[in-house]
């Protein structure tokens, strides 16, 4: 998660989770404070022993050491990571952080690596990174059991930055974002009616 605070639990539950399906396991850890908690690192393993798949991704927040973007993991934090992968190293097809506000790709020690964080934050230059729009993802898996990623520029294109005015872009946006917000506010009135009040804290959109 993004910035999970000491109220994240109160609110969500448990900030490591894992989504198993017949093709691909996710698991999403929580690395916010920049290392992982030995509880986060025995839930990872655990999980990895109990998959049966090949195809796993790894998500967390904050990207490990990489040759892109230098504000990440330490070396001995990452270490710690490996250490808990073991033997499961070669079954991690993905892994996919945030962050950095930005968009790129990497390998490090063999699995492939997409940092992504481009959603609604202000995006960050990098030395090594030609400036991404505000994005989103869509991952799929191929017939091997590869992911597929498509990046969806969220400013639609036939609003092209390079060919209308910006401040028609950006009212375009706005207006797609006030709408949004009120639909997420309904929806979460909604659901806390149906006594789901946890689902309705996670649908309620931020002042």
């Amino acid at each position: 998660g993004n910035h999970d605070g000491p109220d994240y639990a109160e609110y969500f539950g448990h900030a490591d989770r894992a989504v198993f399906t017949e093709n691909f396991t996710f698991i999403m850890l929580d690395n916010s404070e920049r290392r992982f908690s030995d509880d986060t690192l025995r839930f990872f393993w655990e999980t990895m022993a109990l998959s049966e798949t090949r195809n796993i991704i790894v998500s967390f927040h904050i990207p490990p050491p990489n040759r892109i973007s230098g504000d990440s993991l330490s070396t001995a934090e990452w270490n710690r990571f490996e250490d808990a992968v073991g033997v499961w190293r070669n079954r991690i097809c993905l892994m996919l952080c945030g962050h950095a506000h930005t968009y790129f790709g990497d390998e490090v020690d063999g699995i492939r690596l997409v940092v992504t964080g481009g959603g609604g934050a202000n995006i960050r230059k990098l030395e090594r990174v030609v400036d991404p729009p505000h994005h989103a993802l869509e991952i799929s898996m191929d017939k091997d059991g590869k992911p597929l990623i498509f990046r969806r520029t969220l400013v639609p294109s036939q609003l092209d930055a390079e060919s209308r005015d910006m401040e028609e872009v950006l009212r375009h946006v706005y207006n797609i974002q006030c709408r949004n917000y009120v639909t997420m506010r309904i929806r979460a009135e909604e659901t806390e009616r149906s006594g789901r009040p946890c689902m309705a804290q996670l649908l309620r959109p931020g002042m």
